[in-house]
């Protein structure tokens, strides 16, 4: 005589599956942070300027048409650029689609891992994909080489 199989309800599933995800969101684990840089196209800010302002690159590190992810002062993402030979530009690296950080700029464009959004280097605007808005600017300047907030 064998026994019942124990029916396994929508619900039972449900909530395992809930159950899981949980415990992984609480769990540590030694993957990048999704609101931070992924760890090979970030450089780490400089640290404040005699301007005032804190140095977010060395203009040498930012290469024509591409650009590199910081941080700036306060710890937030920030995707310094150089559409063209001298020009710097920030914008916030935060993907205003789901929050993803952008990961790469290659060929003047701004690159979404997440989602697959594309945005102009030249003006933070969207190319492509799903964000529903631009990149947020961010003000700076060059003082001594190296690409400064404000």
């Amino acid at each position: 005589m064998s026994s019942p199989s124990p029916e396994v309800s929508r619900r039972n599933v449900v909530f395992a599956t809930i159950g899981v995800g949980v415990l992984a969101a609480c769990g540590t684990s030694s993957t990048t942070n999704p609101t931070q840089p992924a760890p090979g196209n970030s450089v780490p800010a400089v640290g404040p300027t005699a301007g005032g302002g804190a140095s977010l690159a060395a203009t040498s590190q930012v290469p024509v048409q591409g650009g590199v992810v910081v941080q700036d002062s306060q710890g937030n993402p920030i995707v310094v650029v150089q559409p063209a030979a001298g020009q710097y530009l920030a914008y916030s690296a935060v993907c205003p689609h789901a929050g993803c950080p952008v990961s790469q700029v290659q060929q003047n464009q701004i690159l979404c891992p997440c989602h697959g959004s594309v945005f102009s280097s030249t003006d933070g605007s969207v190319l492509g994909g799903p964000a529903p808005s631009g990149l947020t600017p961010i003000t700076v300047h060059v003082a001594n080489g190296q690409v400064v907030e404000g």
